[in-house]
Formats: C-alpha cells, structure tokens, sequence
C-alpha cells in the first residue's frame, strides 16, 4: 500500500514538474514575442506610446500586392508618415493629429496614405491643414492614449484616432505591457496554435484573429472592450483639457464586409453568427459608449467593400485609402 501511495506521489510530482516548466516556457515565448513587437530600425521606445516610428527614415520594400511590386514610405523629423517637415509650433495652420494602426500606418506609399490625401484635398479648398500621422503597426488603444500624450506639446486642434474593428480588439489583450501574466500567455499560445494549424483559412492577422480568439475565449470580450473604454475615457478627459477636438473613426475589416469570405469560413468550420460577426458586435458596443459620452464618431462600415483591401494582405490598399480619403473630407470641412 505503501509502495502504491509512493508512486501515485511521485507520479503526480512529474505531472506538476512538467506542467510548471512547459507553462512557463510557454509564457516566456509569449513574453519574448511581446517584448519584440516593436523591434528593429523602424521602432524607438517611448514613455507613453510604449514605441513610435524612429524619425527621418525611408522605409522601401518590396510587396507583390501593390501595383509598384513594393512600398516606399518616409517618416519625417518627428517620425509622422510625411514627406515634410513638422515644427514645433504651428503658425496660423489648423493641425490635426492621426493615429491607428497599420492602415493608418499604410501599407501604401506615402503620398497614397488617406491621411496625405486628405491633407492635399482639405487645402485645396483653401483651408490651412496640417495632418500628422502617427498611425503605427501594433498599436491599441493604449497607445492611441499615449500618441496624444506625447504629442500634446504640438498643441494639435484636432485628434482623430482611426480604429481598425479586424483586431484593435484583441490586442488589447495581446498587448497589454502592464499586465501579463502565464493564463494570458497560455491563451495566447492556444489561440496561435489553432489560428497556423487548426484553422488555416483564418489564417490572416487583419481579418480574423480576432474572430478566432474571442470563438475561444468568449468571457475575454468585454475585458477587451472595457480597455478600450478605459482608455477612450483619459483621451476625451485630455481632449477636453487641452481644447482639442476628438474624433473616433471606425475602419471595418475585408472580412466584415465580404459576405462571401463570411460564408466561407462558416462552411469550413461551422462558426456561428455569432462568433462570425464579433468585431461588428464589440464596434457597435464601442459606438454607443462614444454616444453616450458625447464623443464624435464616424462608422465607415457600409462605404466600404473587399476590393478596397489587399486581397491576401488583407489592408487597405491604394483604391481603400483614396476611398477613405473622400469619406474624411466632409467631417473636417469647416
């Protein structure tokens, strides 16, 4: 009996020495990959938006999608996606600071960017605008809120933050640089592993990560909007402060608006409405919070359409952001 209870502790010792060391190896590959997010010679470090685009940079790569076979952007003194120059004070020009994320960012050139077309646009009806992009891959909510923080010295009159419904999300699970912890790693880990092998069609960052983590992880959904409030809550706070016109712009996902692709990915792997349309559900819950707060919205979910994506890269491509471009202009008219 004895010899018998030895076993059974000793076996269930192995069992919790296994589970220990490959929880956490799982965490620290979690870990790494959070702490390489913004890495390379694009990327600085920052206080308050955790990273920012590392000024007076080229970027030219190739890209098969785009009509050139390849992406030539410049970020400028200030690391805005510009081809000019930003002083420190503006003189008698009504400046308006961007962010988003990669659509903002552009996988585009940069005089196709929607906020440089904008720009190009708003004064040619005579107005003086100056727009800053400070849209940057990876970024959230969280640093939506420290994008205006850092920025509040550039005194701007108007603060658009571009939010992408495909993944703004989730990531502000994915990352959260405050909070992390082994379950969230595991998760993470779980969600990856089912989004590269289990669900290859899913297969794509732009349009449905996010449907394929929350149809496994449900109860994280209004984790993830709450962020998002929290956050949206200090921006209009600063707004407000600091006399600044805030604007919340709503860019639907290729998936979201592709009925067909819909259909497709249900076929495949018999999602339920309701796992398929999570991105529209947690968008229209964020609409009305910004309602309810008096924050001004703009939802482009029924202008736009899957050609205006990439059709593998799945963001906006160059037809997308001039499509963009021309929805914008009424909003900031005078």
């Amino acid at each position: 009996m004895r010899k018998r209870l030895r076993i059974i502790r000793y076996f269930l010792f192995l069992v919790f020495i296994t589970s220990f060391i490959t929880v956490l190896l799982v965490h620290l590959f979690e870990k790494n990959r959070l702490d390489h997010t913004f890495s390379g010679p694009y990327f600085q470090k920052d206080t308050l938006a955790v990273a920012v685009h590392t000024p007076n940079l080229q970027k030219d790569e190739l890209f098969a999608e785009h009509p050139s076979g390849r992406i030539r952007k410049q970020y400028n003194n200030k690391g805005f996606i510009s081809a000019g120059i930003t002083a420190d004070v503006k003189t008698g020009t009504r400046r308006i600071l961007f962010t988003g994320d990669s659509h903002t960012d552009g996988v585009v050139w940069t005089e196709e960017n929607f906020c440089t077309l904008l720009q190009d646009t708003l004064n040619q009806t005579k107005q003086s605008v100056e727009i800053l992009n400070a849209g940057s891959g990876f970024y959230s909510f969280e640093n939506y809120k420290g994008v205006l923080q850092r920025n509040l010295y550039l005194k701007p009159d108007e603060f658009v933050i571009m939010v992408y419904t495909g993944n703004d999300f989730v990531e502000n699970l994915f990352y959260d640089y405050h909070w992390y912890n082994p379950l969230q790693s595991l998760r993470q880990f779980r969600a990856r592993l089912g989004w590269r092998y289990q669900y290859p069609l899913m297969y794509n960052s732009q349009s449905l990560a996010q449907v394929l983590y929350f149809s496994f992880y449900p109860l994280q959904e209004q984790q993830a909007v709450a962020i998002a409030k929290e956050n949206l809550k200090m921006i209009d706070a600063l707004c407000r402060k600091n006399e600044i016109a805030l604007k919340i712009v709503f860019i639907p996902s290729a998936f979201d608006v592709d009925t067909g692709y819909q259909q497709k990915i249900q076929k495949a792997y018999s999602y339920t409405n309701q796992e398929l349309t999570v991105n529209r559900r947690l968008t229209t819950e964020l609409l009305q919070w910004c309602k309810a707060a008096s924050v001004s919205t703009v939802d482009l979910f029924n202008d736009m359409s899957p050609e205006l994506f990439y059709q593998e890269d799945q963001h906006l491509n160059p037809a997308g952001n001039q499509k963009i471009a021309r929805l914008l202009k009424p909003f900031f008219l005078k």
